[in-house]
C-alpha cells in the first residue's frame, strides 16, 4: 500500500459522499486504500461508508472514534493505515482529480516531510452572514505551484 487517505467525519453524510467520490476519481494515483474515521458517538457514517467502498475502485475501511475531536479522530486514522505515506481530506471537502498524484509527486522532488496544497472553499445551500469570515478562515490558495513555504498556514 503506498497512500493511505484518511477521512475524519462526524455527522456529515452529504459531504462526505461526495468527499469520498472525489477520492474514487483519483487518477495517475498510486496503490490507495481509504480510511474514514468516525467520530460520532453513534457511529452515523457505517452506512454511508459501507457504500462508498461498493463503488471505489480501492479498499475503503470504516473505522470509529468515539473519543470526541478531530484530532482523535486523525490519530485514530493514522493508527489504522496501512500506506507507507498519509493523506488527509476533511469530509467537507472534495479533491481535484489529480489531487493524490499531485502529493506524492511533490513529496517524492522535494523530499519534504510533509507536502500540501491549496484548499478552495465554496459555500453551499442559501447565503450566510458569516460569509466572508468562513471563506477567510477556510480558503488557502498557495503563491506558488511548488516550492518551499515562505508563510505560516494553520489546517
Amino acid at each position: 500500500m503506498d497512500i493511505s487517505v484518511v477521512v475524519p467525519t462526524f455527522r456529515r453524510p452529504r459531504s462526505l459522499r461526495r468527499a469520498l467520490g472525489s477520492c474514487a476519481r483519483q487518477v495517475r494515483a498510486p496503490s490507495v486504500e481509504g480510511v474514514v474515521v468516525d467520530n460520532c458517538p453513534h457511529a452515523s457514517a457505517r452506512d454511508v461508508v459501507r457504500e462508498a467502498a461498493t463503488r471505489s475502485p480501492f479498499p475503503v475501511r470504516y473505522e470509529h472514534e468515539s473519543c470526541a475531536g478531530v484530532s482523535s479522530a486523525r490519530n485514530a486514522g493514522v493508527s489504522a493505515a496501512k500506506g507507507d505515506l498519509i493523506a488527509f481530506l476533511d469530509d467537507d471537502n472534495e479533491a481535484a482529480p489529480d489531487w493524490l498524484a499531485s502529493l506524492v509527486h511533490a513529496h517524492a522532488e522535494s523530499g519534504a516531510d510533509a507536502v500540501f496544497g491549496s484548499v478552495i472553499a465554496e459555500l453551499e445551500g442559501q447565503p450566510r452572514p458569516d460569509a466572508e469570515l468562513y471563506l477567510t478562515a477556510f480558503h488557502r490558495v498557495l503563491p506558488e505551484p511548488a516550492g518551499p513555504v515562505r508563510s505560516r498556514y494553520v489546517a
